[in-house]
Parts: C-alpha cells; structure tokens; sequence
C-alpha cells in the first residue's frame, strides 16, 4: 500500500470525472467500468472498507476487530485521497468494486507528502502506525523501479463477488497498458489470490514477509 508522487496536503474526495472506460457493448449485459468522481467517496470507501475486513494486512494492522470496525473506513478514506487525484481510479458504476491505480513515475510517496499528513494518519492508524510503516518499507524496499501501473488495491463489496468486477477493473486498465506498452505490477495479500493474477497475464516474483507480519506476493505483467 504505497503512495503517490504528490506535493501537497491530499484533499479527500478531490477528483476529476466521471469518465467511462468502458461501456456495454451489445449482448450479454456487462457492467459499466469508468473513472472515479467526488461524489463517489462514501459508496467507494465503503465498498473497500467491507471487501476488505479480514484481508491479512487489515487484521494485522488491527487485530482488535472494535478497533478495526472503527478504523477502517478512515484507513480507506486516506488511500483513496492519495490516490484519486491522479485520476485512475477506476469504479464500476455503483462502486460496487474499486481499483486504485498509480500511473508510471507515480506510485512513491514523498516525504514532504508524508509529513503534511501525518497528524492525520496518525489518528487513523493509532497503535497501528508501526506495523503500517513496517509493511510500507517492505513493500517500497522490493517495489520495481522500471516504470509501470500500479495496482495499489482493488476489491469488491462481498455483496457482489462473484460476478467478474474486480477483474472487469483491472482488465480496463491492462488494455490501456497493452496498446502503449507499458508494463503493470501489484502486490498479491495471500498466495490464494496470485492464480486470479497470473491468469491476467501477471508473473509471481519473490514472495515477501514482513518482519513480524503477513506476506505478500509481487507480481509483474509484461504487455501483451
């Protein structure tokens, strides 16, 4: 869970949008996949907040669920403000699934960015704060260098997995990527998940344990 290149205070909510990517093209009924706007903050945030309740890097950083219940909505609130001011965040058309993604050259947080929020995310994270920073330096010290998209997060309500949304996220962006030969990286949060990924064209690399923590899984994809 990386930041982005960015040089002020983020603004919750700040976006630019809406704008389709993708529409239902005939046939079988497809949801609508285009880019996040303001108004979709609650309904994204909250999307996020309960596909994500027992994800590995959750329960580690709260693993008082009070605690967690209280907390990670604002957890989410926090990436999505770092995030959507690039831009590429893309939503189904009730935020039924979210996929935030960080465009090349932009996937780092700044230290001057960092320190503008900080008081912000310390009331967010609590007693959780060391155990973010240590995942955050883990996953910063084997982030690729090459420039890519990246996946930061992606998740669906559990009131509508099983229906191909999150995948009909990423599949919109990796298009983008193909046709301008870009390539994409992400961290996988558990083992079970890096068959969805590779079957998306994703490679497995070395798998990574945070000290004291939960693994997690980079993956890289090349265009296709």
């Amino acid at each position: 869970m990386t930041g982005v290149d960015w040089d002020q205070r983020v603004e919750l909510g700040s976006s630019q949008g809406p704008a389709p990517i993708s529409q239902n093209q005939g046939g079988a009924p497809s949801p609508v996949v285009r880019l996040a706007c303001v108004a979709d903050r609650p309904a994204a945030v909250g999307s996020m907040a309960r596909a994500f309740w027992s994800d590995p890097f959750l329960e580690y950083f709260y693993p008082d669920e009070n605690v967690r219940t209280h907390r990670i909505e604002r957890f989410f609130q926090i990436l999505w403000g770092l995030s959507v001011p690039l831009g590429h965040v893309a939503v189904t058309d009730g935020c039924e699934a979210v996929a935030l993604w960080r465009p090349p050259y932009r996937w780092r947080v700044k230290r001057r960015t960092i320190a503008a929020n900080l008081p912000q995310m310390l009331r967010v994270y609590g007693t959780a704060t060391g155990r973010v920073i240590r995942c955050l330096e883990a996953m910063e010290k084997h982030h690729p260098r090459r420039p890519h998209w990246y996946l930061a997060t992606v998740g669906t309500d559990p009131a509508h997995q099983g229906r191909g949304l999150a995948g009909r996220l990423i599949r919109s962006n990796l298009d983008r990527c193909d046709a301008a030969g870009e390539p994409a990286y992400l961290e996988a949060a558990s083992e079970s998940l890096v068959g969805f990924y590779s079957a998306m064209g994703f490679q497995p690399l070395e798998e990574v344990k945070v000290p004291g923590g939960p693994k997690f899984y980079p993956m890289w994809r090349e265009p296709a």
